[in-house]
């Protein structure tokens, strides 16, 4: 079957694949859902019941209480009525797949590596279909997650003692900023597919039509791609931890620096990046924690330095729960007894994942100083909140109430922190000057409210401290 789109965007001819995504996490959801887009026919398989029956539903609620992605519970319901795209949790309907995109966690351990169970669990589960098969035609098993350097090859040997032929594995890693992904999965800057055999490329070729012809479609061995992800989202890393630790401590420690303005004057230099300038307290999300700690574990057990990829990690997880540290410092603050609102739960805006956020430190942070109350809100990550916040889990989280506003979270509270740089918490001063009961404290840790609005705080008995900038007093 051949496919020719015109319109969208879309380049050239396209040439249908028949495509296993294994693990609809944000990465396999949304990359069933483009690939779909693109042509192909799609089955995603999870062992989770509940997703695939909220995916295969197309409703975006259903959708978004599992990933919430910016146009991509929309997508999946096109993509669902194309008949393109199908969910299910039963191996045996993945027989007719060609290509198995493998898009499964690979968590750290407590040494720093990677814990590569479920790839190899899920590839003895694909195996054990495919020896059914009548044709034994050839079939791509490909790494789509994160995974160390040599793990295509270790998989390959696992399945070759699993009794397979006529298969290869490749490396195919993901670039995808969460939310924006599917934005940026249409419209990729770049593909890095790393293979061994010509029928691999070829395959993967056809997958990625529309991308084959441009610059950012690069092709080379396993291993250089499964380098290629580390490489790059460590020094994505790196570039907001130095942002965190060089202009931002500038700004903390001098108070006449205004940290904006030198930022504009930074990036007016073409040599630096404007990407990571945005200082945070503390970066969290899926890859970099997790990453940064493999390779530091790979290089490690190959005798290479890896003091520098440690010290990224390490002053990182500092930030999480410095500005609790400086309140008590700079502004003599204690926390014992207060109530605080914490506006943001999500590790960035755009989403409801939660998976190394800055809140994940400072909550217990917070608790353990005595305070009477934490008062949560997150536009989007409010469900996923109360899960890891379960009462039943710890008898301090009884602390822990959820509220659906700003001015719910807000009421009666002594202070608040932003967690999270969800675009709505740029408009907080106004509701601050209308609900807060002064004297009150904001420890801003995205750098959300305007410069223009610090003043009317302060002369209105709220204190304000944030990263990049010195305590301010209220006067």
């Amino acid at each position: 079957m051949v496919l020719i789109y015109p319109k969208d965007g879309l380049q050239g001819v396209i040439s249908m694949v028949n495509v296993g995504v294994i693990g609809t996490g944000f990465v396999g959801l949304t990359h069933a859902a483009v690939t779909a887009r693109f042509g192909h026919h799609i089955i995603g398989y999870d062992v989770n019941v509940k997703k695939v029956e909220a995916f295969s539903s197309g409703d975006k609620e259903n959708v978004e209480s599992f990933v919430s992605e910016k146009g991509l519970a929309e997508l999946i319901s096109m993509q669902l009525k194309t008949g393109r795209l199908k969910f299910t949790s039963k191996p045996e309907d993945l027989m007719s797949c060609e290509i198995f995109f493998m898009c499964l966690p690979t968590p750290y351990r407590n040494n720093g590596s990677s814990n590569t169970d479920f790839l190899f669990s899920a590839a003895d589960t694909i195996v054990d279909i495919l020896k059914r098969r009548k044709s034994q035609g050839f079939v791509l098993f490909v790494d789509k997650s994160t995974v160390p350097i040599g793990t295509a090859k270790l998989l390959h040997e696992h399945i070759s003692k699993l009794g397979l032929e006529n298969f290869d594995v490749a490396s195919n890693p993901e670039f995808l900023p969460e939310g924006e992904a599917v934005e940026h999965a249409i419209h990729s800057s770049k593909v890095v597919v790393g293979a061994n055999r010509k029928e691999s490329f070829d395959l993967l070729r056809r997958v990625y039509s529309s991308f084959v012809n441009n610059n950012g479609y690069i092709e080379t061995n396993p291993e250089t791609a499964e380098a290629i992800k580390y490489a790059s989202n460590t020094l994505l890393f790196t570039q907001i931890v130095a942002w965190q630790s060089i202009p931002g401590k500038i700004g903390e420690g001098f108070k006449e620096v205004d940290f904006d303005v030198m930022r504009k004057g930074i990036l007016a230099d073409p040599r630096i990046a404007k990407w990571g300038s945005y200082l945070t307290a503390g970066a969290g999300g899926s890859c970099f924690k997790k990453d940064a700690l493999s390779l530091a574990f790979q290089l490690e057990t190959k005798g290479v330095n890896n003091e520098f990829v440690k010290l990224v990690n390490d002053i990182n997880e500092h930030h999480k729960d410095y500005l609790i540290e400086r309140a008590e410092k700079e502004a003599g603050y204690d926390f014992n007894n207060k109530r605080v609102a914490l506006f943001g739960a999500a590790f960035k805006q755009g989403t409801n994942d939660m998976r190394e956020s800055n809140v994940l430190v400072m909550i217990p942070q917070l608790l353990s100083r005595g305070v009477k109350e934490i008062r949560i809100y997150d536009p989007l990550a409010l469900e996923e909140a109360k899960k890891i916040f379960d009462k039943s889990i710890s008898k301090n989280y009884y602390k822990i109430t959820f509220h659906d506003s700003v001015e719910s979270a807000i009421d009666s509270t002594d202070v608040c922190v932003i967690a999270t740089d969800h675009q709505e918490f740029r408009a907080l001063s106004d509701m601050l000057l209308e609900k807060a009961a002064t004297p009150y404290l904001v420890l801003d840790g995205r750098r959300m409210i305007p410069g223009s609005e610090i003043p009317k705080l302060l002369s209105s008995g709220i204190s304000y401290l944030t990263i990049g900038g010195t305590y301010k007093k209220a006067i």
